[in-house]
């Protein structure tokens, strides 16, 4: 597997996204982010894309339930990926893998995921 290093997690959300609630009750304006657990950096910002030069949108922002729960995707990210490491230790350590199971499928999929999180793969 990748030695690829990533920002430690865990992640959090900034208090826009938290729900949808503390969103609605907000009125800064500002869309919210994603931030490293020691709060000194932005993993990604929610909400529109602004042209730099024209100040118009690149697109068409998706809607504010779906970027809450898409950030809270985004924020699980670094436990999902260490949640998936210890699977494919306890299946390389536990399981007979046997060509055509459903352990060896699982164990194929868990991999390519890890490596696609690591930048290793598409």
């Amino acid at each position: 597997m990748s030695t690829a290093k990533h920002m430690k997690g865990p992640w959090g959300l900034c208090f826009h996204l938290q729900s949808e609630q503390n969103d609605k009750k907000c009125s800064c304006g500002y869309r919210g982010s994603v931030w490293t657990s020691d709060g000194n950096h932005i993993i990604c910002e929610m909400g529109e894309s602004l042209d730099p030069q024209t100040g118009e949108l690149w697109h068409e922002p998706l809607p504010r339930d779906e970027q809450i729960k898409l950030a809270h995707l985004i924020a699980a990210a670094p436990d999902l990926l260490e949640a998936l490491k210890s699977a494919v230790e306890w299946i390389e350590e536990e399981c007979e893998i046997v060509i055509g199971s459903a352990e060896e499928h699982c164990l194929n999929d868990y991999c390519a995921a890890i490596a696609k999180a690591e930048g290793g793969a598409k």
